[in-house]
């Protein structure tokens, strides 16, 4: 029995960039948007439907433009900028379509400039700032990720509550020596090479994060469709369907960024030969999905609703409950102060396989927001948000999904 082909794309969404050294960028919101408002038509997105008749789908992986100081190519800075555009102008598309959206995180350089590669992890810890943003300000906590930069300390990171990493970029056709804006060198800003290239997915090693190994996520493989880092190869392609012929159900993810207009070119280099590939091997079924649906198919998991989380007071701080065990060490906690604006992160103690102590309630200068976001192994997601007036944990409100507590700090910025 064959395996199923799971074909994914993620779109790298960054927003509009302006930079005289190339001149195919797309320098506004209005020219990013047109670009993919095309590819919302039937025409496009079943250009090449899968074995069920479905079109295409997309997976947004939104940066956060955030941490940074100096901005030379003017990107869109702002927490949720990306985030929130996509949702504000495409929302319905991507409902009718079943798009979806994951995290792509770029770390600060030293420099805090905005086009630089940073690869120092224990430099600053923005990526906690960005985590208790979404939380705090949005009620979004991802299930996926990509760190373009992921080395060893970033995937014990990861390996806390994030269980499916699209961040393999091994391939036999990477040009290392490949030279980036910021004037790096590819092999210095991430280096794969030991990593499986033939679309095997796997648990990585706590000593190497590109070898398998006993850690509890999963790795997947994502390469560049056209850059100059790789240019995707129908060699490639065929590997996956090699695969799927020795029983296996396989992932096979390519990427394309929103900041040039490259809809057509997932066509011709991705998409294109795949189904032309495909008539080779009528016998395996290919499924269009997001790289969150793949991930859950290829491990199996069962169709279960997200595990209800429970809160309450306990002696000198907070219980945390799951109804079933959770992914990584335990729920995301975090909390905001509505007047002194301080965001933070708040670790926990496991008690039990499935409770975590809180050692006191967060303190902030007045009333605050207290979020807690968790994955169950399977990526789906649970959260718990309330709004204290100080102390008192008697006086906490739930928050609903859709409520916004803050001002919202982008447009804060911008006023």
């Amino acid at each position: 029995m064959t395996g199923t082909l799971y074909v994914t794309i993620s779109l790298n969404c960054m927003g509009p960039v302006t930079d005289p050294r190339h001149g195919d960028l797309l320098t506004s919101w209005d020219a990013v948007d047109a670009a993919f408002a095309a590819a919302q038509s039937e025409a496009y997105r079943l250009r090449f439907p899968d074995s069920k008749g479905r079109g295409l789908k997309f997976s947004l992986s939104c940066v956060s433009w955030s941490g940074f100081a100096a901005n030379p190519v003017q990107r869109d800075f702002g927490w949720h900028t990306i985030f929130d555009h996509y949702r504000a102008a495409f929302g319905p598309e991507m409902a009718k379509w079943g798009d979806d959206f994951y995290w792509m995180y770029n770390h600060p350089a030293k420099s805090r400039v905005g086009n630089e590669w940073g690869i120092d992890w224990f430099d600053n810890a923005h990526y906690l700032n960005i985590l208790n943003h979404f939380v705090i300000d949005r009620g979004y906590f991802p299930n996926a990720i990509q760190v373009p930069t992921e080395d060893n300390d970033v995937s014990h990171f990861i390996e806390q509550w994030i269980p499916f990493d699209f961040g393999n970029r091994n391939s036999l056709f990477n040009d290392l020596d490949s030279i980036n804006q910021d004037g790096k060198r590819t092999r210095d800003v991430f280096d794969w090479r030991a990593a499986p290239f033939d679309w095997s997915h796997y648990q990585p090693g706590p000593d190497d994060f590109r070898l398998p190994g006993d850690m509890k996520r999963h790795v997947f493989r994502i390469v560049d469709i056209k850059s100059i880092i790789h240019v995707i190869q129908r060699p490639d392609i065929r590997q996956a369907f090699l695969k799927c012929l020795r029983g296996e159900d396989v992932v096979i993810c390519a990427y394309e960024h929103d900041f040039r207009d490259r809809y057509e070119t997932i066509m011709e280099l991705y998409l294109g030969p795949l189904f032309d590939l495909a008539r080779e091997y009528p016998e395996i079924p290919i499924v269009h999905a997001t790289v969150q649906e793949a991930a859950r198919h290829v491990l199996g998991g069962a169709d279960d609703p997200a595990p209800a989380l429970t809160i309450a007071p306990f002696e000198t701080g907070l219980l945390i409950a799951a109804e079933r065990p959770l992914f990584g060490a335990g729920p995301y906690v975090c909390s905001a102060g509505l007047e002194d604006r301080l965001y933070r992160h708040w670790p926990t103690t496991r008690i039990g396989r499935t409770a975590w102590f809180l050692p006191m309630l967060p303190q902030h200068d007045g009333p605050f927001i207290l979020g807690v976001a968790a994955n169950d192994p399977a990526g789906r997601g649970a959260m718990l948000r309330y709004r204290l007036p100080g102390s008192d944990w008697a006086s906490a409100q739930p928050l609903s999904d859709a409520d916004r507590p803050f001002l919202d700090p982008d447009q804060a910025a911008r006023s």
